[in-house]
């Protein structure tokens, strides 16, 4: 490895002002944004900064260590896939964790928010709003239509009033034909 004195082009015993000199005209001509044609220029430029603060403390620069890697998850929450390095109970579900290596599976029916959900689906189904009779929806689906027909026709849009009406008419066609064909499928 080059002394760091040697890089910047200056004797060892030099002083403080001798090295910012030397570290500023070394700067001046390898600055990336000056030699924007060199790809190795940034580098350079890199390495004589470091250089320039060695020779500076008298301490050489590293860069920081990377942090080690973290350790692989072994344990695993079923219910919210939350990984943890140790054996235990999920903070957030409460329930045991999962050895991923092992296979060993964690018991899903002793959580209270499972049971709490089964009793929710096994409740009875609460009756809509508005519960409209099937017989009944079309009907008023149409007279809905027409009214809306007759209110565009009134402000002058009439071709979204014949539209309306010819949809209107053609959901009670459809609702009349299904009618006869039950029927007609009833009485032979």
């Amino acid at each position: 490895m080059k002394s760091a004195f040697r890089i910047l082009g200056v004797d060892e015993n030099a002083s403080e002002k001798e090295i910012r000199r030397a570290w500023k005209r070394l700067a001046r001509r390898l600055h990336p944004d000056v030699n924007p044609s060199d790809p190795r220029a940034a580098a350079r430029f890199k390495a004589a900064q470091r250089a320039y603060y060695r020779a500076m403390n008298g301490v050489p620069v590293e860069r920081p260590a990377r942090p080690a890697p973290a350790p692989p998850s072994r344990f695993a929450c079923r219910r919210c896939c939350d990984t943890y390095t140790q054996a235990g109970e999920c903070p957030r579900c409460e329930l045991p964790l999962h050895d991923r290596a092992g296979g060993e599976a964690a018991p899903l029916a002793d959580s209270r928010e499972v049971e709490a959900m089964l009793a929710a689906l096994e409740a009875p189904k609460a009756v809509p709003l508005f519960a409209i009779e099937p017989e009944v929806r079309v009907p008023l689906m149409a007279a809905v239509l027409a009214t809306c027909a007759m209110a565009q026709a009134h402000i002058g849009l009439w071709p979204v009033a014949t539209m309306s009406v010819a949809f209107a008419l053609f959901a009670i066609a459809a609702e009349t034909h299904g009618r006869w064909r039950d029927a007609r499928s009833v009485f032979g």
